[in-house]
């Protein structure tokens, strides 16, 4: 659902010193104000997040070489393991599988050709990398996305 601004709505603000109108305000005005008013905390809540976040940086990288060191353990991929540190211990699950499709004209030839073009997926990166714009034109709908907004304070 959108919300469609058909005219913009005049809102006739008085000047603080004279009491007379001197310009005009949005029809979303409070709404403004509010974003603005909420904006400072926020922009200070979201700097104390990236601060955590970056104290974060020497445990991920950590659990990343913990990760790598407990994948090259092969001999027991399909048991879990325990391993012993001197204050810790890690337990490990067992290893999963990753599965890859090698020959997907294969798989074509194995679905027919109506139940494959139902289950293929094609991206839109794919459809930019092969297609003409007039291509395109005939396959792709645009959309308008939202506009990005910034509040400032009024001086």
């Amino acid at each position: 659902m959108a919300i469609v601004l058909t005219k913009k709505k005049v809102i006739e603000a008085p000047s603080i010193e004279t009491g007379v109108p001197d310009f005009t305000l949005s029809e979303f005005a409070d709404l403004i104000d509010e974003v603005g008013a909420l904006q400072e905390d926020a922009e200070k809540i979201q700097a104390r997040i990236k601060k955590e976040q970056e104290k974060l940086k020497p445990y991920n990288d950590a659990m990343k070489r913990l990760k790598d060191r407990i994948a090259e353990i092969e001999d027991k991929d399909d048991e879990e393991l325990e391993e012993l540190g001197s204050r810790y211990v890690v337990e490990a699950g067992k290893r999963g599988t990753s599965r890859e499709i090698t020959d997907m004209g294969k798989v074509k030839k194995l679905l027919g050709g109506e139940l494959f073009m139902q289950l293929a997926t094609v991206t839109l990166k794919n459809i930019d990398d092969y297609m003409t714009p007039p291509q395109k034109a005939q396959v792709l709908k645009e959309n308008r996305t939202t506009r990005t907004i910034k509040v400032l304070k009024r001086v």
